[in-house]
């Protein structure tokens, strides 16, 4: 059994639910680009390293990924991803998501748990082959990062929940749908402070990971040494001029977070039409 979060202990009300169920995966990881969950490793593959290291020239270059656990899991609603068989609660109000592109199913999952705290997710016994016709080109240090306007929405997503105190879905989905609104208001001073706070948020956890990592003596060298590349990399730095240099144009975080604030105050009502009209 794995650790479970702080934050979960509306997952065990009496009207808890399982919202989705989820299979693994074996092959590309589905990645866009790189990320943390590349950089810092949680602590069991962080164990199996330190118990194999010849195996660390993988971690950042291999082209197949295991993601999941190898056994029937059920754990509090987390991010789902698209490339994975995913299946869905629809006897209950679920939140859209933006069009196509990155972050959608992240997205998705993310409001989903805002709007049903208490859900959980089955993960199933096996996984799907995720293959690519081309290998994928790997990230490197000195490739540029831009965090784009939908890891914003996503992060104020996660800040919102707190603010969330209506009970029922659709009220709390309506009241996540205002707070995008206000996003999407927010002057261009404000946006740009909103955004350089999230791409320093996001360096320091990962620089302060590395450093973490460097300063365990059961990882192996071979590791270290690929971290170190990483932690020189301008992505992860924290000076002024590198924090703006990785935000996106305010313009495109304006119309993300009024398009979406419209629908999620649309969509309750539209679903309920849905449901009646067809059922």
């Amino acid at each position: 059994m794995g650790e479970l979060p702080r934050d979960v202990g509306e997952s065990f009300a009496a009207d808890a639910r399982v919202m989705f169920t989820r299979s693994q995966l074996l092959g590309d990881p589905a990645w866009a680009t790189m990320t943390t969950q590349q950089l810092l490793p949680d602590i069991e593959t962080r164990r199996w390293l330190a118990a194999n290291p010849d195996a660390a020239r993988y971690g950042l270059e291999s082209q197949i990924y295991w993601r999941g656990p190898a056994a029937l899991r059920l754990a509090p609603n987390r991010m789902q991803s698209v490339h994975i068989f995913v299946g869905f609660d629809n006897s209950s109000l679920l939140p859209p998501t933006v069009r196509a592109g990155p972050g959608e199913d992240v997205l998705l999952s993310e409001a989903a748990r805002c709007i049903h705290p208490w859900s959980w997710a089955v993960k199933l016994p096996f996984a799907l082959p995720h293959l690519r016709e081309a290998p994928r080109r790997q990230a490197l240090p000195a490739d540029p990062l831009v965090l784009g306007p939908e890891r914003l929405l996503l992060a104020h997503v996660r800040a919102s929940m707190p603010a969330i105190v209506a009970e029922r879905p659709g009220e709390r989905m309506s009241m996540l749908g205002a707070l995008c609104l206000d996003l999407a208001t927010a002057s261009d001073a404000e946006l740009t402070d909103i955004q350089i706070q999230h791409a320093a948020e996001y360096a320091a956890r990962v620089h302060f990971g590395i450093e973490e990592q460097l300063s365990d003596p059961s990882l192996p060298a071979a590791w270290k040494d690929k971290l170190k590349q990483w932690l020189a990399s301008p992505n992860y730095k924290l000076d002024p001029a590198s924090l703006r240099a990785r935000i996106a144009p305010n313009a495109a975080v304006r119309a993300l977070a009024q398009g979406y604030g419209r629908a999620l105050i649309a969509w309750p009502r539209l679903w309920s039409f849905c449901r009646e009209r067809f059922q």
